[in-house]
């Protein structure tokens, strides 16, 4: 595992043409891992409850009787009033395009030059998300285990 530049580890995100852009995911701190938290949240709120929440649902809506459309619109409005994202949703929104670029930008700006959040929203794509989310995964799981792995904690 790369750790260069004080980072956990490299993420390694395939592009087209066979090119292969590298992040370097670095430790965030409790302040930093609350603002990561806080901006997916915002995106997530914005892409789950906003305008999109309605068209998303209208094949559901045009479906159902009059009488239990009222009751589906009522709920949808009090969702949005909330803003509360629901913890199920944010799991998926963790690893979609958006919410790993997000993710990956927090933690790989300090230690990747020129690396914006935009440049991120470009790359990672419907078909590379699940690959970019287990390489950040793996990488976060070992973040406090040793790196040769043959240390005699637990034993």
């Amino acid at each position: 595992m790369n750790t260069a530049g004080g980072g956990y580890g490299a993420v390694r995100i395939p592009g087209a043409g066979g090119t292969v852009y590298e992040v370097i995911v670095a430790p965030l701190d409790f302040p930093q891992e609350v603002g990561a938290e806080m901006h997916m949240r915002a995106e997530a709120a914005r892409e789950y409850l906003g305008a999109g929440m309605v068209e998303r649902m209208r094949p559901v809506l045009d479906a159902l009787p009059p009488d239990l459309k009222v009751e589906a619109v009522r709920e949808m409005v009090r969702i949005q009033a909330s803003g509360a994202v629901e913890e199920a949703t944010m799991r998926q929104f963790r690893v979609s395009p958006t919410g790993l670029a997000i993710d990956l930008w927090h933690r790989g700006k300090a230690h990747t030059p020129g690396l914006t959040l935009e440049k991120l929203r470009a790359i990672i794509t419907e078909a590379n998300a699940p690959e970019v989310a287990a390489q950040l995964h793996e990488i976060i799981m070992l973040r406090g285990r040793p790196a040769s792995g043959g240390g005699s904690e637990g034993k």
